[in-house]
């Protein structure tokens, strides 16, 4: 079936755009990544990245890249077995030149600027060539990587859905302009990202096979081999490896996590979970975004709704309620259905179906002004007016762990506490301080506000015996790195 999907037909083209429509859409791009690399460049600066997720990746990229495989420290067992993303792999290349959880976070930047261009020429290719239809894929491309989703992606330093949503949109892109051999290599590049782009892969295949004559069959395979490469990886391949790989009783799925108490719940608690305010103002956001064009198409505006229910759902609180990385799933299927609206609009516009209303497609343009108010006025990346702490500025936090660092011999084992994870990630045994073992290395921040889920008993104590067990072998500011007990 593969072998037949590469061949490649007659490319159609995708339609042309105007320089000044390139320009714009690219020079959003990279303010986006101006802005998102800043911020996160100045976080790291100051120690206020987290363990969870940046030196999990960090960590895990380092391994890979070192031959040790897909393990890290904060999590049992292989990696895989967590998030199947092989394309972590790839990942590993520039962590090797630069060996700094920095580079994670423009990567994480850049993923998410690229998304915009991604998506202009997505919806470029997908709507009709007529002014207006050109002037709504510009409004999207210009406006989607200052969407607050976008912005929450932003704020979690790193993770591979940032990656994934660019190749997703491109790969729609190919397969709507013939493009068969990009389609495939596209495709299977998102698939490898993580488990769950699986459903974005089913979205592109269901867009490729209603729209293109010449592809119409590579969509509906496209769509079959998502759901068996999901079932393969969620069915077999990640219970098998969490049962080989992780310690006696620690086997566990992290979808069996987040969803096992469905299975003790009451009716009540369920319906609660659906209920949830804030996911249900972050879905409408989202909707405004793309000013409410899904719902001219209520078939195509359904694909926006598993993911959803399945945050709404999980019992990891982030998720729930659609911070950080977990909306960008909703991304393609929203996006989708908007250029499925759009097209609609814009077809009853040019033949004056009464049903196109009066004002016929200009309500598709509210889509720029919509987008980036909503970013401004709601997102959560500072200096938007949605965030809940300033721009993190220019501090030497980051120049004194390096400098205490030193103190650590190369190698050697680490407990760090939150916020000196990343930074301290690229070795192969890292974990929270309130793990650290008596041949470990401690190093601690007196001045650190730990997140919710650091034990603040555990970690008092530990504190409170560094003292009595533990020669102080740096000092420097509110860093201290304390050696391996004697004892």
């Amino acid at each position: 079936m593969l072998a037949m999907a590469v061949t490649e037909p007659p490319k159609a083209s995708i339609r042309t755009t105007g320089p000044w429509q390139q320009l714009g859409v690219i020079l959003a791009a990279l303010i986006a990544f101006a802005w998102y690399g800043t911020v996160l460049l100045r976080r790291a600066e100051a120690l206020q990245s987290r363990a969870f997720d940046q030196a999990f990746f960090q960590q895990l990229a380092w391994n890979i890249g070192h031959g040790h495989g897909f393990v890290t420290n904060f999590a049992p067992g292989n990696a895989l077995a967590v998030h199947f993303s092989p394309f972590l792999a790839l990942v590993a290349i520039p962590d090797l030149l630069w060996t700094d959880p920095r580079m994670l976070s423009l990567l994480n930047a850049a993923g998410l600027a690229a998304a915009g261009p991604a998506a202009f020429l997505f919806l470029r290719t997908l709507l009709p060539d007529a002014p207006l239809g050109r002037a709504l894929a510009l409004a999207t491309g210009v406006s989607l990587p200052f969407w607050p989703a976008i912005q929450e992606a932003a704020r979690s330093d790193f993770h591979p859905e940032s990656l994934a949503l660019p190749i997703a949109l491109l790969a729609a892109t190919a397969g709507l302009s013939g493009r068969r051999r990009t389609f495939w290599i596209l495709a299977l590049t998102t698939l490898s990202i993580k488990e769950d782009q699986v459903y974005t892969l089913v979205v592109v295949g269901l867009v490729v096979a209603s729209r293109n004559g010449s592809l119409k069959a590579d969509g509906r395979r496209l769509i079959a081999v998502a759901i068996a490469w999901g079932v393969a990886v969620f069915i077999v391949v990640m219970p098998l490896l969490a049962l080989l790989s992780a310690p006696p009783g620690q086997a566990q799925l992290l979808t069996a996590s987040y969803y096992g108490w469905i299975a003790h719940s009451n009716p009540g608690a369920v319906i609660s979970a659906f209920l949830r305010p804030e996911a249900w103002e972050r879905l409408g956001v989202l909707l405004l975004c793309v000013g409410a064009l899904p719902v001219l198409r209520p078939r195509w505006a359904v694909l926006i709704l598993p993911p959803f229910l399945a945050d709404l759902m999980s019992s990891h609180y982030p998720q729930m309620i659609l911070h950080f990385h977990y909306g960008l799933l909703l991304i393609v299927p929203t996006v989708s259905a908007a250029g499925m609206g759009a097209a609609w609009l814009l077809h009853g516009s040019q033949n004056r179906r009464p049903e196109a209303g009066p004002l016929g497609a200009w309500p598709a343009l509210a889509v720029l002004p919509l987008g980036l108010l909503a970013g401004i006025l709601l997102g959560g990346m500072p200096p938007a007016l949605g965030s809940s702490n300033p721009p993190p500025t220019t501090s030497s936090a980051l120049l004194q762990l390096q400098r205490c660092a030193l103190a650590i011999p190369a190698g050697s084992a680490v407990a760090a506490d939150d916020n000196l994870g990343p930074p301290l990630a690229s070795r192969q045994r890292l974990v929270e301080i309130t793990s650290a073992r008596p041949t470990d290395y401690v190093a601690v921040d007196v001045q650190a506000a730990p997140p919710g889920w650091i034990d603040l008993e555990a970690r008092r104590a530990i504190l409170a015996g560094l003292p009595h067990q533990r020669l102080l072998a740096c000092s420097d500011g509110p860093i201290q790195i304390w050696a391996p007990s004697a004892t």
